[in-house]
């Protein structure tokens, strides 16, 4: 028999040898780069932009793959595989491994009360320590109009409504400017629990409550909106907050407050 594709056996200048039983393999590349020819062989080989051999950029229908990483250290490489991996603390952010800290620290101080000096005073106190690449130091802060406890520093702001502030060391800087609201609010408890993960990504979360305590009457005395947080209305603000930041729970639950260490607030 004469093989596929080959010339005739009997012109002398033919190199294909093939038995009666036998019909030669015709490969299988049409517009294909690489992979299997159908054959044993191959259609041809993929390399990797600095030149190595990339058998994975071999895609099923025959084509190389050309890798997506300019300007990336990390991700998705759009053939499959990654452009690289982060280390450990690091996570990949638009192709760049970003560093992400230990701890981020909520402080939801409701401080539309006679507790505003001290709260601001302790806000000081943070400051010596202050944010760094392993701790977030986050705060919204309720002020009552008319406060004339104030610590020095203090004194000449106008703090009437509420702000976010992100405590540095030794500077402590406002994020965010915030209409009148009301701190006993679980609404605005789980929104502030949101923006906080949102913005401060870590790998451990705390949440501080400061403020008045009452035991089971609940926390929080908003003199503004004459209302006080009672315990359904803690729970229902973490869960919500929770919820919405997509966290499972807090890593460090803290009551800056008394009367709150007790079973009814575990409880709740």
């Amino acid at each position: 028999s004469t093989a596929c594709g080959s010339a005739d056996p009997a012109d002398g200048d033919s190199d294909v040898s093939v038995s009666d039983n036998e019909t030669a393999c015709l490969p299988q590349c049409l517009e294909r780069q690489c992979g299997d020819d159908g054959c044993g062989g191959t259609c041809g080989s993929c390399f990797a932009p600095g030149g190595a051999l990339a058998p994975e950029l071999c895609m099923a229908d025959g084509t190389c793959c050309v890798q997506q990483c300019t300007d990336k250290t990390c991700g998705d490489d759009g053939c499959g595989g990654t452009c690289g991996q982060c280390p450990q603390f690091s996570e990949c952010q638009e192709g760049t491994c970003q560093h992400i800290p230990g701890w981020t620290i909520l402080i939801y101080a409701i401080g539309d009360n006679d507790l505003e000096g001290s709260m601001l005073a302790q806000f000081n106190q943070l400051a010596t320590v202050g944010s760094n690449e392993n701790l977030n130091i986050v705060a919204q802060m309720d002020y009552v109009e008319g406060m004339d406890g104030r610590p020095g520093n203090w004194k000449k702001q106008d703090l009437t409504a509420g702000q976010r502030r992100l405590i540095n060391k030794d500077d402590i800087v406002v994020l965010e400017e915030m209409e009148e609201f009301d701190s006993a609010s679980p609404e605005v408890l789980a929104d502030f629990i949101a923006w906080g993960v949102a913005n401060f990504p870590a790998r451990r979360y705390a949440l501080i409550l400061d403020d008045h305590g009452g035991g089971y009457t609940g926390i929080g005395s908003d003199w503004t909106n004459h209302s006080w947080m009672s315990l359904p209305a803690i729970a229902q603000g973490l869960a919500d907050g929770l919820e919405a930041a997509q966290l499972e729970q807090f890593d460090f639950l803290f009551f800056y407050a008394c009367l709150m260490g007790n079973w009814e607030v575990a409880h709740a």
